[in-house]
């Protein structure tokens, strides 16, 4: 029964989460647009810039979230109230203070922000100003958003995701309103504050109506107890954060003071791409993390656990390769349609940044399994290696070859971080299985590059020139290509016929059952 439970919630949470996905993915194109002509490709590289030193900002957060999380698990699944509501004082108390140290340390930063950027064309006061904004968007986050994570803890995503969505939409409209009619950047920036707070406090309100206990005192005993668990796991969190930092963040940082700002916002338009598609991706197995945790919370049964991350890593991967594909071979003809031809980057760049994009959503399934398991040691030691090797790689040879210099170094950087993970993580949660899964993702790879080749040499022939219609065709060549191959290639392997079996026939089974009914 409380399978059933986990998979319907499950459920729930990942379509709610596509179809916001969906409509966040058409608004967001249509504000980039819209932004790209009315203000320009610099103050898009203004913003990519902010975001990243945001992120550096935010490793003050040190992992306590993540920490707190996993204890939140355990918890939930015993529906301890009394640990529940100490555990989210905690988080307050601790996410109120970062709060506040963010605010103090962007004070001082925004002083030597315009250090950071080579050859800036924006007036310095403008760039004070936005920067200050950002800073408050990040700290209002510490101040209201903590709650939400209880939210997803529980299983009941989808609740945040409809609010998030729906303030979105109203905020988007607002967003469009003020960069055609006034193009004003700062005004563009002020209501993306108003709508992270709006946000957060109604999810707040409805965390309180539906956890009522949470109003509660919190036991003193059990606070320090948890203190005590928090801080052990923090430090190992702590240092994976800096590792993810490293490899998502630092690139822009780089760009800005190597090269210039204006790379940075003709590659966010590639990362707008990306990041859509993440969005879907993480709609799909957010849901499964809590999940997981729940699972290894109520259950000792390793072989099960195996055989639900095996068939996790298929979807996940499949899912991400099929995205890739696509990428790599569409995202320069729909970039020329869509915003125009100098917006556009060299085949090779996108090659990279597909390939840093595949690394990353390869990992998610070993992520996930590590985080619900408690082993943040395991994440330290692999950040650690390849930090190092990030940053350096991704300085030299940005002096030596540009843009796509930058890229490498992160592409080399997250290859040793997830083969360093690997190794470590041989010791305790797959032992024997490791090798099955690398047999999975070498066979997995080995099938995406036969499936890019094939798309990339029909959509050439038969898409020559960029317009919309030859997206549409080229889309319809990917997805016909990747299905067909998809069956030709997994039709034999044990894990696809399971997922077939067990998901895909009673889905299908399903809607033709209530289409009969309907009829």
């Amino acid at each position: 029964m409380e399978n059933i439970k986990r998979t319907k919630k499950t459920i729930i949470n990942s379509v709610t989460g596509i179809i916001s996905q969906s409509i966040l993915m058409i608004l967001g194109f249509v504000v980039r647009k819209i932004f790209i002509t009315n203000i320009g490709v610099d103050y898009l590289g203004i913003n990519g810039l902010f975001v990243n030193i945001m992120e550096l900002l935010n490793l003050a957060e040190l992992g306590i979230g993540s920490a707190i999380i996993y204890n939140l698990y355990s918890a939930l699944a015993g529906k301890k109230e009394e640990d529940i509501n100490t555990l989210m004082y905690l988080y307050k108390y601790i996410y109120t203070r970062i709060g506040i140290f963010i605010i103090v340390v962007g004070l001082i930063c925004s002083l030597f922000i315009e250090n950071l950027i080579k050859d800036n064309t924006i007036k310095i006061e403008i760039i004070r100003i936005a920067f200050l904004i950002q800073i408050l968007s990040t700290s209002t986050t510490y101040f209201f958003a903590y709650k939400r994570s209880l939210l997803n803890a529980d299983q009941n995503n989808y609740v945040s995701v409809l609010v998030d969505t729906t303030i979105n939409v109203v905020m988007s409209l607002i967003r469009i309103f003020i960069l055609v009619y006034t193009k004003n950047y700062i005004l563009y920036l002020i209501i993306q504050v108003l709508q992270n707070i709006i946000s957060n406090l109604i999810i707040s309100y409805i965390c309180n109506k539906k956890y009522k206990y949470l109003k509660n005192s919190y036991d003193v005993e059990k606070l320090k107890e948890f203190k005590k668990n928090v801080t052990k796991d923090m430090k190992d969190i702590f240092v994976s954060k800096i590792g993810s930092f490293i490899y998502f963040s630092t690139d822009n940082i780089i760009i800005s003071y190597l090269i210039g700002i204006t790379p940075i916002g003709i590659l966010s338009n590639y990362n707008l791409l990306l990041t859509t598609v993440s969005g879907f991706i993480n709609q799909l197995s957010n849901p499964v993390l809590a999940g997981l945790g729940n699972f290894i919370n109520t259950s000792n049964d390793r072989d099960k656990l195996i055989d639900i991350f095996r068939k996790f890593n298929f979807i996940i991967y499949t899912i991400s390769s099929f995205c890739f594909v696509g990428f790599v071979t569409l995202s320069n003809m729909f970039i020329e349609v869509w915003a125009g031809e100098i917006y556009k980057l060299n085949q090779y760049i996108v090659l990279i940044v597909g390939i840093n994009f595949l690394i990353d959503k390869i990992q998610i399934p070993l992520w996930q399994l590590l985080y619900v398991k408690g082993r943040f040691d395991i994440e330290k030691k692999a950040s650690i290696v390849s930090s190092i090797v990030n940053i350096s790689l991704s300085v030299m040879l940005t002096l030596k070859f540009g843009l796509i210099g930058v890229l490498l170094g992160t592409t080399i950087g997250n290859i040793v971080f997830t083969v360093y993970r690997l190794r470590l993580l041989n010791s305790d949660v797959f032992k024997k299985a490791k090798y099955s899964y690398l047999k999975d993702i070498i066979f997995y790879v080995s099938v995406t590059l036969i499936q890019l080749g094939i798309c990339s040499y029909a959509t050439n022939i038969v898409c020559k020139q960029a317009t919309w219609m030859n997206v549409i065709i080229g889309a319809i060549i990917c997805i016909l290509v990747l299905i067909i191959t998809t069956i030709l290639f997994y039709r034999k392997s044990v894990t696809y016929i399971h997922i077939k079996n067990e998901m895909l026939y009673p889905m299908i089974c399903s809607i033709s059952k209530r289409g009969i009914v309907n009829d």
